[in-house]
């Protein structure tokens, strides 16, 4: 079973952080009113909360900075905070973004704090590990069994994709980056990759998706790619607002919500009578986003094999020395899930 990431989060971002700001801003007087502290959790990015004072008047707020961690590429800090600033305040405003990697050591952004709390899981990813992160759903059983979480994602995800996709695209273009957002380029991605981690034990997943991309019926819209619960806050029992945008794409809405069923029904979960909570949780997140729009069974398979080959693929990457483990799947019990979820679809592939 895979612990916390061997990546190492810089030493001391203080100083290099202090010194960038007074650069950037112009302001040599500018310093910390409250000084960067860990925040724990993620797959793909360190991250730091702090506050400044002797800033700019829209700097004067709780503050976020997010630093790559080595496998992410750098650009993507263009996409994400180009969509961040377009769904603004759905998604935290992005204040600065740089991809050298000289200031801090890799791409980064520097963005409001979202208020409130995750709806589960706050801290889940490299830093939590798999043992860790099921420990603190027990120890939060109640809130994640019986509590509204699964309605309100499944309220979020219907009001995201209910959402107009031109301010976004219009954002994108503007920084040469729209068509990162088709299934087409990410399919091609992800080909690519399988075949630079000779991956071929995956790749009949992948030929599978290919197939059936076509066939996706209309209307898309913007769909986050990753909306699991841990990526959407709520305050005072609203939600405030959705974070982590790297994997945005234009699709049917069935994909974002296949790939989080697949998602949540493949954790291992090492209680009794634990998939039929599991399936009764997708149940209730499923109910609710169908409650608001139509949900197409056959978008929603796309995103469970979407799911399933991402998670095969971050295991492959972790193998070749290439990226994190993927929490929360980094065991025997959840590749077999994974692959047993893709052979239900057709798309039966294995991990090499």
């Amino acid at each position: 079973m895979g612990t916390a990431d061997s990546e190492q989060a810089p030493d001391s971002i203080e100083r290099p952080l202090r010194e960038l700001l007074r650069a950037r801003l112009t302001r040599p007087q500018l310093d910390y009113a409250e000084k960067p502290t860990r925040l724990f959790g993620g797959n793909h990015t360190f991250v730091y909360a702090f506050r400044i004072s002797g800033g700019p008047a829209a700097w004067d707020r709780p503050l976020v900075l997010r630093i790559l961690r080595a496998h992410r590429a750098a650009d993507e800090v263009v996409f994400e905070s180009a969509i961040q600033n377009a769904l603004a305040p759905l998604a935290p405003r992005v204040l600065l973004h740089e991809v050298d990697p000289e200031p801090l050591g890799a791409g980064f952004q520097v963005m409001e704090r979202v208020p409130g709390q995750a709806l589960l899981l706050e801290e889940v990813g490299q830093d939590k590990g798999q043992l860790e992160m099921v420990r603190e759903t027990l120890r939060g059983f109640s809130r994640s069994i019986l509590g509204p979480w699964p309605r309100l994602l499944g309220e979020t995800h219907a009001r995201l994709h209910a959402l107009p996709t031109q301010p976004v695209l219009a954002a994108l273009e503007a920084v040469g980056m729209s068509a990162r957002l088709t299934l087409e380029v990410q399919l091609a991605r992800w080909g690519a990759e399988l075949q630079a981690l000779e991956l071929h034990g995956l790749l009949p997943a992948h030929a599978w998706l290919c197939r059936q991309a076509p066939q996706l019926a209309e209307p898309f819209c913007l769909c986050h790619g990753d909306l699991f619960p841990n990526q959407v806050f709520e305050a005072n029992g609203r939600v405030s607002a959705v974070i982590d945008w790297a994997d945005a794409l234009l699709a049917p809405g069935g994909v974002d919500v296949g790939y989080v069923c697949a998602g949540i029904e493949d954790i291992p979960f090492p209680v009794p009578g634990g998939r039929v909570i599991q399936r009764r949780l997708t149940d209730r997140f499923r109910a609710a986003y169908s409650a608001q729009r139509v949900l197409d069974p056959e978008a929603l398979r796309f995103g469970e094999v979407m799911r399933a080959l991402h998670a095969l693929m971050a295991h492959g990457r972790h193998r070749a020395g290439r990226g994190p483990a993927p929490v929360p799947y980094d065991s025997p019990a959840a590749v077999r899930r994974l692959e047993a979820r893709l052979a239900i679809h057709g798309a039966e592939a294995r991990l090499d």
